[in-house]
Order: structure tokens, then C-alpha cells, then sequence
């Protein structure tokens, strides 16, 4: 996967702390990293390392202090409907059945009733929820309410998924299901993914790429390709050494911020 589907540029933010002083806080400097067609890209670093400043400045809800970030060449201005958010409180719509909640996106860009119902069941058959389309949130897991919403972010195939700690509050079984069915779905729909997490092994488990993100204002610290086979799953995968060495290496970048240069890429 060579294809450049999503570049941030030199990004940096600073808030205006005082209006009076104009002094301000940088939240994230210099950041720069790249995400392919198809991937999973996944950020970690620690608490105020600016990670949610800087998916609301891709998503286009900020605009960058300085830099610049382009999604199929083109830059970003504000928000689009060529996204897809999913978060990890769910975001669906109590009076909406399964398939209502999963339609949804696909009303707001004008698809054909017939033709987003079809869409709609092809996603509840994907993600596993056969059988629960006339469902009503409340009557569901937190797994299958997860599930829903990705779901609804796949049907109207954005150009970049953003997955904001999807699982955190999910179980530990639940949330193991959870990431072995986004496997599934990567190989499947080969949707681009930035996906965000504070566990490192889930972000070894999932990803073809690694940003490891200084403590604020943060940074990029490193950049490391994940290299198991795409088709893994997760039973597999935590048997082996290299991901023993791999998380490793990554717990040690993400506690100890200040011993390895900013952007090196392993």
C-alpha cells in the first residue's frame, strides 16, 4: 500500500490561554505522518499529548495553527461528509431501531430509501447483529452497540475512518471480539483507519503503522511499521515473539518520551 491517502503536514495548535497577554499553550507541534489507502493507523502516547486536538484538526473541527492536512490531495476546511467517527460512548440514536441507526448516514447523503435499507442489512450481516434490526439500543450489549455504530460509519464508505478509543469501555472478552471483527472488516472493506488507543497492545494487535506521540505539546516520537500478515487474528498473533518485542519497545517510547529523537521510524 503505497497510495497517500491522508497527510498531515507540519501540523501545530496553540490555545489562547489569556485574551488579555495573548499568551498561549501548544497542544501538538510539528506533527507529521502520512496514512495509506487501506490501512490502520494508530496513535498512541500519554494523557495531554494533544491526541484529541489533533483528530478534531483532521476531521476538520479545527484549523491547524500552523501545517496543513490533506485527505486525497485535498486540504482540509472544515468538516465533510466523507468521514466516518466512531467513539467509544456509542452515539446512537435511543428511538432509532438497529437499522435506522445504521441507515442514518446514509439519509444524510441522500441514498434511496430502497437502495440504504439494502446497505444497511449487507452491514448488520458484516458486524454480526443478524436478526437484531429491529432492536432498540437500550436492549443492547455494549459490544453490539459498538457494532452498530461501526456499522453506520462503514455503510457510506468514508475516505477515512476515525476510531477514537472505540473498545476502551468495553470488557476485556467483548473488546478482544470487537477488535478481531475490525480485523475482519479491514480485509473485507479495506477502509483507511486512524485509529486512537491508550493500550498498547491493542494498537500492536490491530495496526499496519504506529505513531507513538510525545507528552504536550506532543509530538511525533516515532513511526513504526507493524509487519504480521494482514490475515491475523488475535489469538495467533499475541503467541508470538515478535509481538512480545514490538510491545515492548512501544511501552518503552511511550513512558520514557524524552530517549528516542523525534520521528524516528523503526
Amino acid at each position: 500500500m503505497s497510495n497517500e491517502k491522508v497527510v498531515i503536514d507540519n501540523v501545530s495548535y496553540s490555545y489562547k490561554e489569556d485574551k488579555k497577554t495573548q499568551e498561549s499553550l501548544d497542544a501538538i507541534k510539528d506533527v507529521n505522518f502520512t496514512v495509506n489507502e487501506g490501512e490502520i493507523v494508530t496513535i498512541v502516547g500519554p494523557s495531554g499529548c494533544g491526541k484529541s486536538t489533533l483528530l478534531d484538526i483532521i476531521s476538520g473541527m479545527l484549523r491547524p495553527t500552523k501545517g496543513e492536512v490533506k485527505i486525497d490531495g485535498n486540504r482540509v476546511t472544515g468538516p465533510g461528509k466523507d468521514l466516518g467517527i466512531v467513539q467509544q460512548g456509542y452515539a446512537l440514536f435511543p428511538w432509532r431501531t438497529v437499522l435506522e441507526n445504521i441507515e442514518f448516514g446514509l439519509e444524510i447523503r441522500q441514498i434511496p430509501q430502497k437502495e440504504r435499507r439494502e446497505i444497511a442489512k449487507k452491514y448488520i450481516r458484516k458486524v454480526g447483529l443478524g436478526g437484531y434490526e429491529n432492536k432498540y439500543p437500550d436492549s443492547l450489549s455494549g459490544g453490539m452497540k459498538q457494532r452498530v455504530s461501526i456499522a453506520r460509519a462503514m455503510s457510506y464508505k468514508p475516505k477515512l475512518l476515525i476510531m477514537d478509543e472505540p473498545f476502551a469501555a468495553l470488557d476485556p472478552r467483548t473488546r478482544e471480539v470487537m477488535q478481531n471483527e475490525l480485523l475482519y472488516l479491514s480485509r473485507s472493506e479495506k477502509p483507511t483507519i486512524l485509529f486512537v488507543t491508550h493500550d498498547v497492545r491493542e494498537a500492536v494487535l490491530l495496526s499496519d503503522k504506529i505513531v507513538v506521540m510525545t507528552g504536550g505539546p506532543g509530538s511525533v516520537k516515532a513511526i513504526i511499521d507493524v509487519k504480521f500478515p494482514e490475515e491475523r487474528k488475535i489469538e495467533d498473533i499475541v503467541t508470538l515473539k515478535e509481538f512480545d518485542e514490538l510491545e515492548k519497545k512501544i511501552r518503552k517510547l511511550y513512558g520514557n518520551p524524552n530517549e528516542i529523537p523525534n520521528d524516528a521510524v523503526f
